[in-house]
Formats: C-alpha cells, sequence, structure tokens
C-alpha cells in the first residue's frame, strides 16, 4: 500500500509538471547551446565538447516532445469541458516560444558536417512543429490579446527556424560547391558563332570546335586600400577566403589563385601569415557550422530586428495584459521564458559584434562607425585553443589506459573514438614560436 501510495503521488505530480518540466528543460538546452556552442572553436576540454553534443542532440527532440504533450493536454481539456479555460489559453501560448526556440542558436547550427547534409530532415521537423504549433494556436483561438501575440510569435519563430534550416542548406556540400563554380558564359558572339559552324558543315567542310582559354589577370590582393583598426591581416584572409574554400569541396585551384596568394604571402614574417590562415579557418568554420552564411547580411538585420521586437513588444504586452485568472506557476514560467528569449537574442547580438566578420564590416566603412560598434564588443573569443593533442606511441606501448565500462563500450561500438580522446585528450602542446617557424 505505501508504494502504491508512492507511485500515485510520482503519477500525480508528473501529469502536473511533465509539460512545464519539459519546456524549462528545452530552455535550459537552448542556453547552453548558444553560450557554449561557440567555444567548441577554440578549446579542447571533452567536458564541453560532450555537453554541447548531447544538448544538440536533445534540444529539438526535447522541444517536441513538450509540443506533442502540450496538445495532447488541451485535446484532453477541450473533450471534458467542449472549451479551454484561461490558464489552458495561457499554457497554449508556450507552443510559439517553443517553435522560437526551435530556430536554435547562431552559434551552432552543425555539430558535424554531417549534420549540414541532413537539411530536409530539418525542412521536414519544421514544417510538422510548425503544423503542430499552428494547431495548438487554433485550439486555443479566442478574440482576445493573447491569441494576437501568439500570432506573432509564430511568425518571428517561423522566420527564425526557416532561417535554421536555409543555413543548413548553404553548408551543404553540393550547394557549397555549386556556390563557388562560376556560372558559364557563352559570350555574346555564340550564336553568329554556332550558325557558322552549321553552315560550314552543311557545305561539306571538316569543321572542329577548339577552346579558347581567356586568361584573366589575377586579382593583387597584395594592393589595399588604407585599412581601418590594424585590421590588415583580417582584410587580407577574408579574402583569400574566396579562394581557398574551395579546397573544402574538393575543387582545384588555379594558377591565377596561386600567384595571387603568393602575393600576399612572399613579404610577411611567419607571424602575419599565420595569423591570416588562422582567421581563414575561423572564417570556414563559421560558414560551416553556424548561422555566418546568413549573418552578416542586410536581410539578416532585418530579420533579427522583426524577431528582437516582436519578442519585446510581447513581453510588455503580457506585463500590462490581465493576469488574474492564471496559475501563478504558470504566469512565472511565461515570463521566464519571454524574458530569456529576449535576454538570449541580446547576446547574439553582443556576439555577432564581436566577431571578425563585424570588424571586416568596419574595415570598410567610416571610422565613427567603429567607434559606435567597438564598445559594444564585449565578447572578444580567441580564434581557436593554440594547441595540438599529443600522441605518445611509448606511453600507449606501455601504459594501456583501459576505459571504464569496456565491454559495453565496445559492445556498442564507440570504444575506439573514445579510445582516440583517452589517449590524446589529456595531452596538448602549445603552439609556441619553434613550431611556426619549422
Amino acid at each position: 500500500m505505501e508504494v502504491d501510495h508512492i507511485v500515485s503521488k510520482l503519477r500525480t505530480f508528473w501529469n502536473d509538471w511533465d509539460l512545464r518540466l519539459m519546456v524549462l528543460l528545452s530552455l535550459a538546452l537552448k542556453v547552453l547551446l548558444i553560450i557554449l556552442g561557440g567555444r567548441r572553436k577554440f578549446t579542447r576540454e571533452l567536458s564541453i565538447r560532450v555537453a554541447v553534443w548531447c544538448a544538440y542532440i536533445s534540444a529539438d527532440s526535447i522541444a517536441g516532445i513538450a509540443l506533442g504533450i502540450l496538445s495532447s493536454k488541451l485535446g484532453d481539456t477541450n473533450k471534458e469541458s467542449h472549451s479551454l479555460d484561461a490558464n489552458s489559453k495561457l499554457i497554449a501560448f508556450w507552443a510559439p516560444a517553443l517553435l522560437l526556440l526551435l530556430g536554435g542558436p547562431d552559434t551552432i547550427t552543425a555539430y558535424s558536417l554531417e549534420d549540414n547534409e541532413l537539411w530536409l530532415r530539418h525542412l521536414l521537423g519544421l514544417m510538422v512543429q510548425t503544423a503542430v504549433t499552428i494547431y495548438i494556436y487554433f485550439m486555443a483561438w479566442a478574440l482576445s490579446y493573447l491569441s494576437a501575440l501568439a500570432f506573432l510569435m509564430i511568425v518571428a519563430g517561423l522566420i527564425k527556424f526557416g532561417e535554421r534550416v536555409w543555413v543548413l542548406w548553404l553548408a551543404s556540400s553540393s550547394k557549397l560547391k555549386e556556390s563557388m563554380l562560376d556560372p558559364a558564359d557563352p559570350s555574346p558572339n555564340y550564336p553568329r558563332f554556332m550558325e557558322e559552324y552549321t553552315l560550314k558543315q552543311a557545305e561539306g567542310f571538316h569543321v572542329t570546335a577548339d577552346e579558347i582559354v581567356e586568361v584573366q589577370v589575377p586579382e593583387d590582393l597584395s594592393a589595399n586600400e588604407n585599412q581601418h583598426c590594424g585590421n590588415e591581416e583580417l582584410v587580407q584572409a577574408h579574402r583569400l577566403l574566396k579562394i581557398f574554400k574551395r579546397l573544402f569541396v574538393d575543387v582545384i585551384l588555379s594558377f591565377d589563385d596561386k600567384d595571387a596568394s603568393l602575393s600576399v604571402f612572399k613579404d610577411r614574417s611567419y607571424k602575419s601569415a599565420f595569423e591570416i590562415v588562422e582567421i581563414e579557418l575561423g572564417f570556414m568554420y563559421d560558414l560551416l557550422r553556424t548561422k555566418a552564411n546568413v549573418l552578416y547580411t542586410r536581410w539578416a538585420s532585418y530579420r533579427r530586428l522583426i524577431t528582437f521586437s516582436l519578442t519585446f513588444f510581447l513581453l510588455a504586452c503580457f506585463s500590462f495584459g490581465k493576469r488574474s485568472h492564471y496559475q501563478s506557476v504558470d504566469l512565472v514560467l511565461t515570463f521566464i521564458l519571454l524574458f530569456l528569449v529576449i535576454l538570449l537574442e541580446l547576446y547574439s547580438i553582443l556576439l555577432l559584434l564581436s566577431s571578425d566578420w563585424t570588424n571586416v564590416w568596419l574595415s570598410k566603412c567610416d571610422s565613427s562607425i567603429s567607434l559606435v560598434v567597438k564598445p559594444l564588443q564585449l565578447f572578444k573569443q580567441p580564434r581557436w585553443s593554440n594547441s595540438m593533442g599529443q600522441f605518445s606511441l611509448l606511453s600507449f606501448c606501455l601504459q594501456e589506459k583501459i576505459l571504464p565500462c569496456h565491454k559495453f563500450l565496445k559492445l556498442i561500438h564507440v570504444h575506439q573514438k573514445l579510445e582516440k580522446y583517452h589517449y590524446t585528450g589529456g595531452q596538448a602542446s602549445p603552439i609556441t614560436k619553434n613550431y611556426r617557424i619549422s
């Protein structure tokens, strides 16, 4: 009897708190992703990588489970009383907020490159989650300010989630390669040439078509306009990125590309050359694993302005609206949800302003704009860990490090991956001046 009583209490507690806990967990995972997601770029700590991986894998699933629980609860309430009370309509307001969270942070869209190839799966997820959110919205529809606010948040969430899918598509291998290939240009003389070719063939001549290669003078990347704030390496790295990013999709570089890059590196010190390479790799990381493909455009500025304004407007309207019919727990959770969404958006803006991409843009602007933006660059971060993992063959042979639960890990085929980190994760050598010179 005692066990039955405990189980009954646990079941009652879970029925009351399952949705709330799922919403809080979803919010916590998004906070973790936005804070730690960008740290993978410059840290070797295994704990951070594992935490980010767990959050990345489970964040969408938890939000989807929360939407499923929410639709089920509202459906049961609707069947019993044929209408929803005020508190149920407040809970329905969480669905658009969850859709907004599904848009994900700017600091990580893909944990690995293979995630970019799954953009179609995320597109399907976008359609399904949007459909569930709209279903919940119409289930709780009423002529009230809460329904109007929920509609605005659905719009903001749809924009942000759609942007995430768009970024994954742009970073997929096929699209990335396509974006780097110049379109074929037949030239204005092509119709006349083909007409002459056809006529000569009809007259019985043996005609062959040979390709004429037009040699393009490589851009002199070493001759630049005056750069502001000593960002010469940064601007050069951004320009060279247009050349060397082709290597990531197996496109062969031309001799012109070689000459253009040599013009940059031939008279540089090793320190300046390595800094350019470090910045380039950082740019490429951002293009493949974050929202950098669309963040630094005019459209992104409009999108961020729309989503931030809508969310702030929602919080303001909700703060001054009638709240007497709502349960205090759900009311507090709603305020936490809205407040943290705004706080995370502000944090994302500050991270954006502190990035190398923004500094490249500032180098092309008037110095007055730099004076305004520079004080807002509060989160300057290292470009990489400046260290490399080391593997000692002697330690591997003489001091075997047995993983805990080795047989179980071997059974699920993850022991080799964990052994790699086990033998190299604890040892790292800083990339010093001697390494760079050699």
